[in-house]
């Protein structure tokens, strides 16, 4: 199992060669301020995505799925400490627990496979959809007969996971683009992009997460400055 594994990791690695550091948007490093904020240190991120919070992740399942976040390959930048492969061990120890809980624990292939699911899937999954996968993997994802295939496990996160992700991600993209056009204003009503401002300043004093943001930004309807006007906490010019 652990060759198999080691074999694997080695392709992984040699499709993820080094690539030159991309400038961060300012709406991305708002995300990662906020980040920090939550979690200002690494105990702080090891200690939230544990098998310890799994409940609270299928609990709040849209917002796990949803929830713009540090992805696996940047923690260990904000960091300056190699903690993804930490995470998703201790992650996978947790479905070792739970499927063999007679077996003593295999370190070696869970630490391989931790390296080659960073190597894989680092770029794009976000903390908090790799937590919301690990709680769902054994009654939604698994699809072999052993007790716990840790290749499978890999397997059905690119397969399975990232693909549903992404349709839901889309999905709230679509939401947010305008059904009809716009109608003529209403006397004493706002509309228009100030409209729009108030709406998504009210989404995020409310809910603390910039969703709305993200998805209004891709979509091509927010500039950088505007992200920054409604988040700054300034008086909104209707």
């Amino acid at each position: 199992m652990a060759t198999t594994i080691f074999r694997s990791l080695q392709k992984a690695n040699a499709s993820n060669l080094p690539t030159t550091q991309r400038r961060l948007s300012p709406l991305q490093s708002s995300q990662i301020d906020r980040f920090k904020r939550m979690f200002p240190f690494e105990e702080n991120v090891l200690g939230f995505f544990s098998p310890t919070k799994w409940s609270a992740s299928l609990k709040h399942s849209d917002k796990s799925l949803l929830c713009p976040a540090v992805t696996l390959n940047l923690v260990d930048t904000m960091y300056h400490e190699p903690i993804a492969e930490q995470i998703v061990y201790n992650n996978l120890v947790g479905l070792f627990s739970i499927a063999k809980p007679n077996e003593p624990i295999n370190q070696q292939s869970c630490r391989l496979a931790a390296s080659m699911f960073v190597a894989r899937l680092g770029q794009e999954l976000s903390l908090f959809g790799m937590l919301h996968y690990f709680a769902s993997y054994l009654t939604d994802y698994k699809t072999t007969y052993s007790q716990l295939d840790l290749q499978d496990v890999m397997r059905q996160c690119t397969k399975a996971y990232l693909p549903r992700w992404r349709d839901r991600l889309g999905a709230a993209e679509r939401k947010a683009e305008p059904a009809e056009p716009e109608k003529p204003a209403e006397e004493g009503k706002i509309t228009g992009q100030a409209a729009l401002f108030q709406y998504l300043r009210d989404e995020y004093v409310a809910n603390g997460w910039d969703l709305h943001l993200t998805v209004f930004y891709r979509t091509g309807r927010l500039t950088e400055d505007d992200i920054a006007y409604i988040e700054s906490g300034e008086p909104l010019l209707l």
